[in-house]
């Protein structure tokens, strides 16, 4: 077969599954509709930087908070985040503890960072 006719067979099978899938997606986006399924609501009175953040990266949010995990996963690795620690005192991860507890001398008051 020559290149130009398989490069324009391509194209046309390019072009007949785009529209195939246009098709069905509408079709799709109709069922979703009826049976309740969006779960996302219009933002409404929103402000202008969270509107205009959920339309420009509407699409590649799970792509940068992957890149965010991914960069925590290695700063950790690398020893240069650290996890709080549990408190003496119990639940209370964040409040200070009084010098009568002992964890002054223990040295098991939480830290977040060193």
């Amino acid at each position: 077969m020559n290149g130009r006719v398989k490069k324009f067979l391509l194209l046309f099978l390019a072009a007949a599954l785009l529209f195939g899938a246009g098709r069905v997606q509408q079709s799709l986006n109709a069922d979703r509709a009826a049976l309740g399924l969006t779960h996302m609501a219009v933002l409404e009175n929103a402000p202008p930087m969270l509107a205009f953040t959920t339309v420009a990266l509407g699409g590649f949010r799970g792509l940068i908070s992957n890149f965010l995990w991914i960069r925590a996963n290695d700063l950790q690795q690398d020893d240069k985040f650290f996890e709080p620690r549990s408190s003496p005192t119990g639940s209370r991860s964040w409040s200070r503890p009084s010098r009568r507890s002992g964890c002054f001398r223990r040295g098991t008051w939480p830290t977040t960072f060193r």
